[in-house]
């Protein structure tokens, strides 16, 4: 992957290579966990926060049934541990009709942007990644979107750093 760190045309470029390690998370769907010379990493682990879910029938179970009290847990862990936080919705957009397992697309989705207004939580759609290219491309968009956070809050943090002088 390659990243930049402004938008002007010679910014400086860093090229990364992306691996995906398949691991129980205290909080969350995915994050950032490597070294790196130009950042430590490790301080800002619990910078950003992923929440993913694949289905209608998911976000049913989980606004809709007693499951509720166990995902909004783990919510209220993750945003008590990342400053940023998204809901991905790994849902194709043709899947908002009615089906066998979600009666009510409507009311499912009115009750998730409610939830997510709320309690301050970005709405990522991804759009179903189902085949390797398109899951490929969304773990790129995923880390894009990482390592950004970062780079913010490193330029934010250096920024501080400035003005307590």
């Amino acid at each position: 992957m390659e990243w930049t760190t402004s938008r002007a045309k010679n910014a400086k470029r860093y090229n990364f290579h992306i691996e995906v390690v398949e691991k129980r998370l205290v909080a969350g769907d995915y994050k950032l966990d490597d070294e790196t010379t130009l950042v430590q990493l490790q301080d800002y682990e619990q910078l950003v926060g992923f929440e993913r879910k694949g289905s209608l029938s998911e976000l049913m179970a989980n606004f809709f049934t007693e499951d509720r009290a166990r995902f909004e847990r783990a919510i209220f862990r993750m945003k008590g541990m990342c400053k940023y936080n998204y809901l991905l919705l790994d849902i194709p957009l043709r899947k908002l009709c009615k089906t066998r397992y979600a009666d009510d697309p409507p009311r499912i989705m009115d009750e998730v942007y409610r939830f997510c207004i709320q309690h301050r939580i970005q709405v990522w759609w991804a759009n179903n990644a189902t085949q390797v290219s398109t899951r490929e491309a969304l773990g790129e968009q995923i880390v894009r979107l990482l390592w950004n956070h970062v780079w913010m809050e490193t330029l934010e943090r250096k920024k501080d750093d400035r003005e307590g002088l």
